[in-house]
């Protein structure tokens, strides 16, 4: 089966670094490409660079998400990346790789886990 034919983002949020490596372990693990990942962190994080093959962005970032994310959405990331938390975005291709990241996130110790159409 082919891509969508509208960009899907699967969201979520962890509590430290811990949860969001286990979770990029296991994504990699069922063939989830890295290059389709970002992960929005504090400072701290983000000078480390790249977190098992994800890029690392500081919370500014966010903003290039408005287009699909609501306003009270990215207040809401943007305050949780203050307090420590990291928001992890991957892209799905088609259904069955929604299906197999939506279930794998839902399935970690993710705080959160939402799933987005980016639009074009």
């Amino acid at each position: 089966m082919g891509p969508y034919p509208i960009k899907r983002m699967a969201l979520s949020l962890f509590r430290d670094a811990t949860g969001l490596a286990a979770t990029l372990a296991r994504l990699d693990a069922i063939g989830i490409d890295a290059s389709g990942m970002v992960v929005v962190a504090a400072p701290a994080v983000v000078r480390q660079g790249q977190i098992l093959g994800a890029r690392t962005v500081p919370k500014e970032h966010l903003v290039n998400f408005a287009k699909w994310m609501s306003a009270e959405t990215t207040a809401e990331l943007a305050a949780a990346v203050d307090g420590g938390e990291i928001v992890l975005l991957v892209e799905v291709d088609g259904p069955e790789d929604e299906q197999a990241v939506s279930q794998l996130l839902l399935n970690t110790s993710a705080l959160r886990v939402q799933l987005h159409d980016m639009g074009d």
